[in-house]
């Protein structure tokens, strides 16, 4: 309910800082009380079968509205951003950053499941 109050709220930034302090004081702090799931990309118009190289390619086409179904403070960082791991290279499919958390939010766009080997 935390992103409904603050969409609705004359001063959201305010009420949304005051919300996550308290949140944090009394040690209930989770990321799913910040961010949705799960987020409807319906907008993006994809056929029933796409992969993930489409989903992405979509998602940048559609950008602004992307960054607002995330929610507010979001910025794009970057996409396939280049990360070695153990001497394993990776490409992360998006990056952002949240400037209220202050925080990197990495996305990695699965259309099955995960696996993180």
């Amino acid at each position: 309910m935390l992103y409904e109050r603050t969409a609705i709220s004359q001063r959201p930034e305010d009420l949304a800082r005051q919300e996550l302090e308290a949140l944090q004081e009394e040690d209930r702090m989770t990321s799913d009380l910040v961010f949705r799931d799960p987020y409807l990309l319906d907008f993006l118009w994809l056929e029933d079968t796409y992969s993930e190289r489409d989903l992405e390619t979509a998602i940048l086409r559609k950008l602004e509205r992307f960054l607002l179904e995330l929610g507010t403070d979001f910025s794009f960082i970057a996409r396939q951003k280049h990360m070695t791991i153990s001497n394993r290279v990776f490409y992360l499919d998006l990056l952002f950053y949240h400037r209220s958390l202050r925080r990197l939010v990495a996305i990695e766009l699965k259309l099955g499941s995960f696996d993180s080997a």
